[in-house]
């Protein structure tokens, strides 16, 4: 079977408490000497936009894996051949009303999956 072309763009980790994110975004930060991105509503980023650190306990019973795809259309069919399905709830989609993110209804491994058309 083909690969789907898939790459990681980062990982999001849920906190059990606000003190236990602060100390791991203190880790990244002062101890690996890894930069913090932009901050958002819900979540931190750091290492490069690598890592989310969420807030408050996100998607998945660990947290989350968002991988970039070059054909969103092409990665789901494929997933979905594969018996994968798709939470359509979570889709977000950007102003020309183009898919620009879908999580998995599924999870592996305690991470939800999600998809992006774009590498942000």
């Amino acid at each position: 079977m083909k690969a789907i072309a898939l790459s990681l763009v980062h990982v999001g980790i849920n906190p059990e408490t606000a003190e236990e994110m602060d100390a791991m975004r203190g880790f990244i930060r002062d101890v690996l000497g890894m930069e913090e991105g932009q901050e958002t509503p819900i979540s931190w980023f750091g290492a490069g936009n690598r890592i989310e650190f969420m807030k408050e306990k996100g998607r998945g019973t660990k947290g989350h894996l968002g991988f970039y795809t070059p054909d969103m259309d092409q990665a789901i069919r494929e997933l979905k051949a594969q018996g994968y399905s798709f939470d359509q709830d979570s889709a977000q989609y950007d102003e020309d009303g183009s898919l620009r993110l879908i999580y998995l209804t599924e999870e592996i491994n305690g991470f939800a999956i999600h998809l992006l058309s774009r590498e942000s």
